[in-house]
């Protein structure tokens, strides 16, 4: 639809995995992280995912994933006490860092201006402030997943880009440079506040997959209809959110004691 008034192309997977278009992507961030919007600065993300809890005690086998350090069920109080230690941890280590973000940065949502290959970010439903490690680990846990797979389930989770995220570093570099500019502000240590960053995406990586499991979960329950079939993608982004949930967890353990 927005192509038709902005002639443009909608990125997908392949084009976010181009190191080129990373270091774009990542530098767009810090200029809309620095709008101050007159809406409440409470973490819409955590109350959302408290809201779409429904239903029962949900299994997470069978997974089209290798992880396996996940309890084969979940029940709605266990997904709770996920959401409340979770919050517990953003809140204690990144209270400072919540600004006001997009939520839902996914390739589709990133259009390419034909004329001046100017990116434009669009579809901003989910756009409330936020951790802004949430906003940036949103969008490169979502360049680890492949929703072009023309069979079902209709979603690929790749592990290998989930594990060691190839654009990383070049996204976290742009987007530190960009807000020193914005600011105006010369590092004291740029390699250090570059290795800072990508442990605060790393950090709250699983909780993006947490967000969009129970989204899943709840639209399954509603029979959504959407090409992918939502059981498994709930099942296996409830697999990715266990398997990486101990990094986060020593990453808290690590800083809260500084």
């Amino acid at each position: 639809m927005y192509e038709e008034f902005l002639p443009s192309k909608t990125l997908d997977l392949d084009d976010v995995l181009k190191p080129e278009i990373s270091q774009k992507i990542g530098a767009l961030f810090p200029s809309y992280h620095a709008i101050k919007v007159p809406v409440s600065k409470n973490r819409r993300c955590i109350q959302l995912m408290r809201d779409w809890l429904q239903g029962g005690d949900y299994e997470i086998v069978p997974t089209t994933v290798t992880y396996s350090d996940h309890p084969k069920c979940v029940s709605i109080q266990d997904l709770t006490g996920e959401i409340d230690i979770f919050e517990k941890w953003a809140t204690e280590l990144y209270e400072e860092t919540v600004v006001f973000s997009h939520n839902d940065l996914a390739a589709p949502n990133i259009l390419e201006l034909n004329s001046t290959k100017e990116l434009v970010l669009i579809d901003w439903e989910f756009g409330t402030y936020n951790w802004r490690g949430f906003d940036l680990a949103m969008h490169l846990a979502e360049t680890a997943i492949d929703f072009r797979v023309p069979f079902p389930p209709g979603i690929k989770i790749i592990e290998e880009s989930t594990e060691n995220p190839p654009n990383i570093r070049i996204f976290c570099e742009a987007y530190l440079d960009a807000d020193n500019k914005l600011k105006n502000h010369t590092p004291v240590d740029r390699s250090s506040e570059i290795e800072s960053l990508i442990q605060e995406c790393l950090f709250f990586w699983p909780l993006t997959h947490l967000f969009w499991a129970l989204s899943a979960m709840k639209h399954a329950l509603l029979k959504f209809e959407n090409g992918v079939d939502l059981d498994v993608q709930a099942r296996d982004r409830l697999a990715v959110y266990f398997h990486l949930r101990s990094r986060s967890q020593k990453t808290y353990e690590e800083l809260s004691k500084k």
